[in-house]
């Protein structure tokens, strides 16, 4: 076996380094073993010159670094996971300090409205909106759930978002206040840009 059995990219890299500098020391590389599979090397390899000084070969020393590399391979998967796993907490955390408090707010502000002596029909707009805020909070909870279990970060995962939907999802929860300010809510939002990627 040789330098030059590794694959193709390396065995450049290294045949460029050798007739550049004459020898290279403590190269990385990958060769492939009798059974075909890849074992990490570190080569050592001179150029042997003729006595016209005319290229007559290689000859160099390989130290097989497979469980060093493999260590470290491991250590890079570990430590991708923490950072996966603190991403994961961060928006957990991101969903319950902000996103959770809205619903329970609405829910909290809605039941202290069923105190009063309210007529039928708005009475009955109130139970609505703790409807609507309530599927809202399972929703929310839903997510968490989603996040809790999963065992990629949030970042990975992607679906469609129907933007128009989010919109009237949030204008439905907020009709009783937007109607005792007087408040108007409105989006536009341009055709080409229905949905997006999250």
């Amino acid at each position: 076996m040789g330098i030059f059995d590794a694959d193709d990219k390396d065995r450049d890299v290294s045949r460029e380094l050798l007739l550049k500098e004459n020898r290279i020391s403590n190269y990385e590389t990958t060769i492939i073993g009798k059974g075909k599979q890849a074992i990490y090397v570190s080569a050592n390899v001179s150029l042997r010159l003729d006595e016209q000084g005319s290229f007559a070969g290689t000859q160099g020393v390989f130290r097989d670094i497979t469980q060093k590399k493999k260590s470290e391979l491991e250590r890079e998967r570990l430590m991708k996971e923490l950072s996966d796993r603190y991403n994961e907490m961060m928006q957990f955390n991101y969903i319950v300090s902000h996103n959770l408090r809205a619903p329970i707010a609405q829910l909290l502000g809605l039941t202290s409205v069923l105190k009063y002596n309210l007529e039928e029909e708005e009475k009955q707009k109130v139970l609505d909106s703790l409807a609507t805020s309530t599927r809202s909070l399972d929703e929310l909870l839903k997510d968490l759930n989603t996040i809790l279990s999963a065992r990629s970060t949030i970042s990975q995962r992607v679906e469609e978002v129907d933007l128009a939907e989010i919109a009237e999802s949030v204008r439905n929860s907020l009709t009783l206040q937007l109607k005792e300010s007087a408040a108007g809510f409105s989006v536009h939002i341009h055709p080409a840009i229905r949905s997006v990627r999250s």
